[in-house]
Formats: structure tokens, C-alpha cells, sequence
């Protein structure tokens, strides 16, 4: 009886703990699209701000080859911070299975 009320309320503690992490890594997801979107319209729309962003970065990264790197690495990390959310996630859900008592 006593190690029930224990690991219940271990599984409660993870299950919030990683709906912290799962919403911070939300947010933080949130955050890089619309800075990057932001930088992208600057990017667009005023040619002075154009050349002024790929020479800070290219001047910042070695051997890249013009936007196309800086478009790529953008997109690899959002692809890696979606990845990262979908793994939250996952632990999320077996976490609360266990916690129902849904085993595999």
C-alpha cells in the first residue's frame, strides 16, 4: 500500500516534470519560427539589411557558401527542436499510460 501512494506520486511528479519540458520546448519552437520568419521578411524587403545580415553571418561562419547554408541550418534546427517536441511528447504519453495502468 505504502509503495503504491510512492510510485504514484514518483509518476505524477515525472508526468508534470515533462509537461514542463514538453511546453518549454513548445515555446521555444514558437519563438525560433517567428524570430526567423521576422528575419526572413527583413531579409526580403529591405536590400541594405540583406547585405548587412549575410555579411554578419558569413563573416561569423566559416567555409559556407552563401544563404543557402544559413536557410539550411535554420531549417535543421527546427527540424532538431521538432524532433526533440515529438521525443517530449512521446515520453509524455507512455508516462501517462503507466500512471493509468496501460501497460504495452
Amino acid at each position: 500500500m505504502m509503495t503504491d501512494t510512492r510510485s504514484n506520486s514518483f509518476l505524477t511528479i515525472i508526468y508534470i516534470i515533462s509537461i514542463v519540458i514538453l511546453a518549454s520546448l513548445i515555446l521555444g519552437f514558437g519563438s525560433l519560427v517567428i524570430i526567423f520568419l521576422i528575419a526572413g521578411i527583413v531579409f526580403l524587403v529591405n536590400p541594405s539589411a540583406r547585405m548587412g545580415i549575410l555579411r554578419d553571418t558569413l563573416s561569423g561562419m566559416s567555409n559556407t557558401s552563401g544563404p543557402w547554408s544559413i536557410m539550411f541550418s535554420i531549417f535543421f534546427i527546427l527540424f532538431l527542436l521538432a524532433m526533440l517536441i515529438l521525443i517530449a511528447w512521446s515520453v509524455l504519453k507512455l508516462i501517462q499510460n503507466v500512471r493509468e495502468k496501460i501497460f504495452f
